[in-house]
This record gives structure tokens, sequence and C-alpha cells, in this order.
């Protein structure tokens, strides 16, 4: 599969490494390549509402303001496909995004103290 999204949705990246702001930005990357990885969410289908996600916010608010993230919309195409899919609900996808934290926190535990 390839998670290379080109044009105008590229994926932030620096010397190609991805690039995250904070942690959320990286949780939600993660639960979309997880989604696509499972077959739940078709990456093509995603890809194209995030294309048109971020063209739309480009024309109506980048002029206004800078304040603009790319995976604010990212996290509102993965919530919209999926909510539009009847994948899961809006409260599935918090659970969802806390399962994901917890095992990754888990994978992670020489980086985190343990409770």
């Amino acid at each position: 599969m390839n998670l290379d999204v080109t044009g105008p949705a590229a994926v932030p990246r620096k010397n190609g490494e991805l690039v995250f702001e904070t942690p959320w930005e990286s949780r939600s990357f993660g639960i979309a390549v997880a989604l696509c990885k499972s077959g739940v969410l078709g990456w093509e289908e995603f890809r194209t509402h995030l294309i048109g996600n971020i063209g739309k916010s480009e024309k109506e608010d980048f002029a206004k303001t800078h304040e603009w993230n790319y995976y604010a919309i990212w996290e509102d195409s993965l919530e919209h496909v999926l909510l539009e899919k009847g994948i899961v609900t809006k409260q599935e996808i918090e659970e969802g995004v806390t399962r994901v934290e917890a095992s990754w926190s888990h994978e992670e535990g020489s980086h985190h103290h343990s409770h």
C-alpha cells in the first residue's frame, strides 16, 4: 500500500521523514494507516476526500488565516469517511483512539514512565 499522498495533500515531511508537530497528529495519521491496512478504510477513498477538503480549506481559509493545520483536515476527512460509510460512530472513534494510544504507550514502554 502506497501511503504517499502527492500534490496538494502531500503528507508533511522533512528530509524524507514524516513530520508531526504534536502527538495527536501522529496519532491521527497512525489511525488512518491502521484502518487502511486492515481494509476497513479504502486508502484511495480517504485520499480523495482529504485532497478535496484541503482544496476547500485553502480556498476558504488560507487567505484569512495561516492557522492552517494539515492534520486537522486529515482527522476531519478520516472521521467523515468513517461516519459516512457507517463503519463507526463518533464514540467508537474516540474509544478506538484510546485503544491505539494504550497499545502505543505499551510498546514504547522504555519512553514512558511506568504506572
